[in-house]
């Protein structure tokens, strides 16, 4: 190797560390501004409920494991304002470095090359598909983060350290309580825990390794069922875990497909969606990932085929989902970004050999083939990372803590609230159900379940939270989005409803009016109904108008209470709308 390349390979490392450095400080700046999406804040959300005491899959439906939720729920402690959910993101960055710290240790064992550790970290940060979901508050890199610390010591530990088989097993039972998605790697640990197997030493390697292990894999799992068991909950929190989670993916109607989860979605690599330059780059990366799986096997043939059983069981477990969520990639992601890092260095060093040679026409074929692609590729790489990083650096979450904050100030702790916009909220929900797909499975439920109109109705939930214009991020029931419609009103403060009716009348003959402000029902009525207790006052336009419901007159800006039932209204002069709505 010449004089120019060896010294442009000796200080790779440091400079690749200074720029690593750069683009995780780049990803927290989007975790600042980002938009929460709605798993992010009902993760939040269930970390405040548990924080206040409820018990999950009793008090509210829940269909994971509390583990990463507990993480978050002592903050809950602190005075309450928009900013926990940034304190949030800023730990979900935390676990994402050291999900990073994790890979580059693994990759430096297995190949003795900080140059190779470092681009894997590279383009794992760069990576298109998952730009999003890795800085977000879910439960996918903390699960993914301990798996691979366990992978790692697994791999790292010698035959006779049962210490560090005891914490790999602690580790990766920690990361399934986390969430269960990562069982799918089991058969390639299972691969990794009988590398040191032999006939002749059996009964050391099973004293060893697998007693500390097994040891440690269980310990976790039984300490959580104690606690279910403690608190009288285990049948509940088994049947929501399996049935729950069954019911949950399996009645979308949707089927998984491969291809359909590699397309070029809106919002995933731009917003526009559609072939661009992120998009083009992933494909790269994939192809780039595949290609270098022989050359791991070939340089490292343990971690190699570890990595064969880790990407042929993941792939086979995506098509168990049913919808191709972007979350489910993380795992493979990382496995593709190393095995990708040692294509690329793999061009690389055979170019820097190629530089000894003359200049023939094969020489510059073999530049061609070995040289041209992987340096296209990591230009493109920074290129796409900058224009996600563009469109995702402008501020977007302030509709939602600005929510978050007139929750705070207005509604108190002990009223329930629901949510339909997106936010989710630091208060008890007024729906057992509360999450934004329940419709699509709700009915499945045996016995069955309560919808939300009921819900709302028995938990007397005077707050509902929708967009400005009452578009929903939910995918609810028509009967429970026409019930909210009608009776909830747009309140003083931004996106927050409250029970209310409004009539617009003409010549003594009124038209109920819904959110929208356009007609409830094709027909004039001369009654309603109210579902919630409270405080109700009424205006009128013109001012100063009187109108009497169940023979109780009220004059316009009066405030009287109203009890759950059907009123009959009388008009008394010539009132043009009026509206009778909940009043704190």
């Amino acid at each position: 190797m010449n004089t120019p390349l060896k010294k442009m390979y000796r200080f790779a490392p440091v400079l690749s560390t200074v720029f690593l450095i750069a683009l995780l400080l780049s990803r927290l700046h989007i975790g600042l501004v980002r938009f929460f999406d709605p798993d992010e804040t009902a993760n939040a959300n269930w970390a405040y409920l548990i924080s206040q005491g409820l018990l999950p899959y009793r008090d509210f439906f829940y269909y994971y494991t509390p583990l990463f939720h507990w993480l978050f729920a002592p903050f809950f402690l602190l005075p309450e304002g928009p900013y926990l959910i940034i304190i949030f993101r800023i730990i979900a960055w935390s676990i994402y470095v050291a999900l990073m710290y994790t890979l580059y240790k693994i990759v430096y064992t297995i190949s003795q090359d900080r140059l190779t550790a470092l681009l894997s970290c590279f383009i794992f940060i760069v990576f298109p598909m998952t730009f999003d979901k890795v800085i977000e508050i879910r439960p996918d890199i903390l699960m993914t983060s301990l798996f691979f610390i366990g992978v790692y010591a697994l791999y790292t530990a010698k035959k006779v350290q049962s210490q560090q088989f005891f914490i790999s097993g602690l580790c990766i039972a920690v990361s399934c309580l986390v969430f269960m998605k990562m069982i799918f790697a089991f058969p390639a640990l299972l691969y990794l825990l009988l590398w040191n197997f032999s006939i002749k030493h059996a009964s050391v390697w099973i004293q060893k390794q697998i007693v500390p292990f097994c040891f440690g894999f269980f310990i976790p799992f039984v300490l959580f069922m104690l606690y279910l068991y403690s608190h009288s909950i285990l049948y509940l929190a088994l049947d929501d875990i399996v049935r729950g989670s069954i019911i949950t993916n399996m009645s979308s109607g949707i089927y998984f497909s491969l291809l359909d989860a590699l397309r070029p979605w809106p919002i995933v690599y731009l917003s526009k969606g559609g072939i661009t330059l992120p998009w083009i780059v992933q494909i790269g990366i994939w192809i780039f990932g595949f290609l270098g799986i022989p050359i791991v096997i070939l340089r490292n043939r343990r971690f190699g085929l570890f990595i064969v059983l880790f990407v042929l069981f993941a792939i086979l477990f995506l098509f168990i989902f049913r919808r191709p969520f972007v979350q489910y990639f993380i795992p493979l992601s990382i496995i593709v970004s190393v095995s990708g890092a040692y294509m690329l260095v793999w061009c690389f060093r055979f170019f820097h050999h190629m530089c000894m040679e003359k200049l023939t026409p094969l020489f510059f074929i073999k530049a061609t083939i070995f040289y041209i692609p992987p340096i296209t590729l990591i230009s493109l790489l920074l290129t796409s990372y900058f224009m996600q990083y563009r469109e995702r650096a402008v501020p977007t979450n302030g509709e939602q803590l600005e929510v978050l904050r007139l929750v705070h100030e207005h509604i108190p702790k002990n009223e329930t609230v629901v949510d339909l916009a997106g936010s989710y909220l630091y208060r008890t929900s007024g729906f057992l159900y509360h999450v934004a797909s329940y419709a699509t499975y709700i009915d499945v439920f045996d016995p069955k379940a309560e919808t939300l109109t009921q819900s709302l109705e028995r938990n007397q939930t005077k707050y509902v939270v929708l967009d400005q214009k009452a578009y929903i991020f939910w995918t609810p029931k028509p009967d429970d989005i026409q019930f909210i419609f009608t009776h909830y009103l747009p309140s003083p403060w931004f996106k927050i409803y409250t029970p209310g009716v409004k009539f617009v009348c003409n010549r003594g003959s009124c038209i109920q009016y819904n959110l929208h402000n356009q007609p409830a029902f094709d027909y004039p009525s001369d009654s309603f109904s109210l579902h919630i207790k409270g405080n109700y006052i009424f205006t009128t336009e013109p001012k100063g108008q009187i109108v009497r419901f169940n023979g109780i007159q009220m004059a316009d800006g009066e405030e009287k209470e109203f009890l759950p039932a059907s009123y009959r209204l009388t008009l008394f002069s010539p009132v043009r709308s009026f509206i009778l709505q909940f009043s704190k």
